[in-house]
């Protein structure tokens, strides 16, 4: 550290940057517990935080780095500063900083050198599925690796699915979107397995070409069975919002047939930081193949701005597969569906049964209009009375009924080109309208 030309640290001191790269070609810049010995004893100062630093790759397998930020708070708001970062990294993570800080006239220069401490990545491989619009693109699966690793001593990991790849039929080439990676993932001990989740709101994707939302929802068991769901929605230019369901496991799972249930039980809700409890009955309608169709009966979010969310959510083609537990698991997506007017949700969940006739239930929806963030857990058990109500011959009069693939129902008269759902009494069919 030099300061009108003199070194305050003595030939240098030990210390430690952290680089956090981002997900738009940029990085954050932290000089952690930065101090200062103007004689009377090294004063703290609290860290050096530089945000949205650019990251230009130099052809070698390193980068240079450029940032500023002015008016920086330290020393818990006694010193306000204009801090300036330039450096280089290195294929071999070596590091070289500048970090130029100015205060009141006085400029004092940061210089660091050091190297990188790698990350200790736990890694799985195993099969990734990809679903877009309710069909398997990758055609029952390939061979892939997933990584995970705690990045902080907070308690925080980072989940990381290396040199993702995506083909819209056989006959395309894939196409090269790069690393999702997703930092600031929680992990939480469950019975018997480790629950992770997190979010990135706005991912950068193929050189710039995509940007979606991520959302990271997996488990760990004991045993090192893992299976991870990384939901991406990606956010077209026109508008439009396309769920791409993308399915991590180191297990085998085989399709299951759907079979035709209710479940009643308790449905817990947060949203803006308000927990609320909901009676809920869930329905599963065999739909084709093996997915089902789920309506999610009884939400009342009074009290909130979600109020007028309405008492039924929709979501059909979840599909449903066989775990190596005996368990079964639904994963589902449904986007831009209209409850009613200036309504419009985003909805993804992800579920299991087991051998006990239980039902558990996790999913996130998006109030579009609103920007508002609802997340909730279900967990009951079937209703064999409610089976035989719900699906009786008198509720179902053979007429036959049309929906688009985000459930909402539709003019069969007026259909335009695309997939749609047609439902006959007690069966439902995807087609397609060319």
């Amino acid at each position: 550290i030099m300061m009108m030309g003199e070194d305050l640290t003595g030939g240098g001191q030990d210390a430690k940057v952290v680089i956090k790269k981002g997900n738009d070609g940029t990085c954050t810049f932290m000089l952690p517990d930065f101090s200062l010995d103007l004689g009377d004893g090294p004063a703290s100062l609290g860290d050096i935080v530089v945000e949205n630093v650019t990251m230009t790759p130099d052809g070698k397998g390193g980068y240079t780095y450029a940032g500023d930020v002015k008016g920086l708070e330290l020393a818990d708001g006694s010193i306000v500063a204009d801090v300036t970062l330039t450096g280089t990294t290195d294929a071999e993570g070596n590091a070289h900083m500048t970090i130029q800080v100015l205060w009141e006239g006085i400029e004092i220069n940061v210089e660091f050198n050091g190297t990188r401490n790698e990350i200790a990545w736990l890694t799985f491989p195993g099969k990734l599925t990809v679903a877009l619009e309710g069909y398997d693109i990758t055609e029952g699966g390939k061979e892939a690796v997933v990584k995970i690793a705690r990045t902080g001593e907070n308690g925080l990991y980072t989940f990381l699915l290396p040199d993702f790849s995506l083909a819209l039929d056989a006959e395309s080439a894939p196409a090269e979107l790069g690393d999702i990676q997703v930092d600031n993932i929680t992990m939480t001990p469950n019975d018997g397995f480790d629950r992770y989740t997190g979010r990135v709101d706005r991912m950068v994707l193929g050189g710039g070409e995509i940007v979606a939302g991520v959302k990271v929802d997996g488990t760990i068991t004991t045993a090192s069975e893992v299976r991870i769901n990384v939901d991406v929605t990606w956010y077209m230019e026109d508008g439009k919002r396309v769920p791409i369901l993308v399915k991590f496991s180191n297990t085998e799972e085989v399709p299951a047939t759907p079979e035709r249930a209710v479940y009643t039980g308790t449905l817990t809700t947060e949203a803006e930081g308000t927990l609320k409890d909901h009676d809920v009955r869930i329905h599963m309608t065999p739909s084709y193949g093996n997915r089902s169709d789920i309506l999610i009966e009884g939400i009342d979010l009074a009290g909130s701005r979600a109020a007028a969310i309405g008492n039924s959510i929709s979501v059909p083609s979840v599909s449903v597969t066989s775990m190596s537990n005996g368990y079964k698991a639904y994963d589902g997506a449904a986007t831009a569906v209209q409850v009613q007017p200036g309504m419009t949700l985003d909805i993804n969940l992800h579920g299991f049964s087991d051998l006990n006739n239980k039902f558990n239930l996790l999913m996130d929806i998006e109030w579009l209009e609103e920007g508002l963030k609802i997340s909730g857990k279900f967990n009951g058990e079937v209703d064999v009375t409610g089976i035989e109500s719900i699906f009786s011959p008198e509720n179902n009069d053979g007429k036959e009924e049309y929906y688009n693939i985000n459930g909402v129902r539709v003019n069969p008269d007026n259909l335009r080109p695309g997939i749609y759902i047609r439902r006959k009494g007690n069966k439902s069919e995807k087609i397609i309208i060319k």
